[in-house]
């Protein structure tokens, strides 16, 4: 192989970058995650944002199951009790 046929001119950012030797081929609607992401990019958009709020209430589920090991009522609310506490 020769060494343009290894490497191409990226205008956006103004050198030559090596070729993805194994390119994959467009998405289709089928794929949609990636699908999506492909038309976002073409249309110039930026690419979606990560789902911190779902990550975020994973970590505070494992964080609670972590805490009911020592004490199985945490995070709960008795209310069936009449007293007050």
């Amino acid at each position: 192989m020769t060494a343009a046929s290894l490497s191409k001119y990226d205008p956006i950012k103004g050198c030559f970058v090596l070729k993805d030797p194994n390119p994959k081929p467009p998405a289709n609607a089928f794929e949609w995650m990636r699908f999506t992401d492909e038309e976002r990019i073409r249309r110039g958009e930026k690419p979606a944002p990560s789902n911190t709020e779902h990550k975020r209430r994973v970590t505070a589920a494992k964080l609670v199951e972590k805490k009911r090991v020592d004490n199985p009522t945490y995070g709960t609310i008795d209310i069936a009790t009449k007293e007050k506490k």
